[in-house]
This record gives structure tokens, sequence and C-alpha cells, in this order.
């Protein structure tokens, strides 16, 4: 968030959870399973504690801008399979 807009940003409030189901460290194909299982049955009855995917008390402008690009890569990659098939 803070690469986008950091002004609401409260790190005071920032929180951990890694669950279990999804993938840990930030690649791309991490990112990728992670949208799978978000989006298929292996997420169904599963939620989080806090909404939180990660560790939310390690944002910098640094790491929000590696998300981001990762991001966008992955919502390239699906249209690009998309528009192919």
């Amino acid at each position: 968030m803070s690469y986008i807009r950091s002004d609401p940003v409260d790190m005071s409030k920032a929180v951990r959870e890694h669950p279990d189901f999804i993938p840990k460290e930030l690649t791309t194909h991490n990112f990728l399973e992670a949208i799978k299982i978000v989006t298929t049955s292996k997420f169904i009855g599963r939620s989080f504690r806090t909404d939180v995917c990660g560790d939310a008390t390690l944002d910098t402008k640094v790491r929000g801008e590696k998300l981001f690009n990762i991001l966008v890569e992955g919502v390239v990659r699906a249209v690009r399979h998309v528009t192919i098939y």
C-alpha cells in the first residue's frame, strides 16, 4: 500500500499473518499459486484472522513496488493466457 499511497498507512497497526495454505516468499510463481488457491475449492472454508496475508510490519515503499510489479505481471499473464485461447 505504501508504494501507491503512503499517507493513509498507520504502521503501528501492521500485523503478521502467514496462513499455512498460502505459498511463502514474494515471487510471481507463488503469487499465481496463491491466486489459484483463493479462487478454487482449495480455499473454501478457510479464512484469515486479520485479512493480512504475509507480514505487513515489513512494509516499505520498495517492497510495495516489488509486490505491485508482481501483481501487474500476474494480471498480464492471465490476460495473455485468456487472449491466446
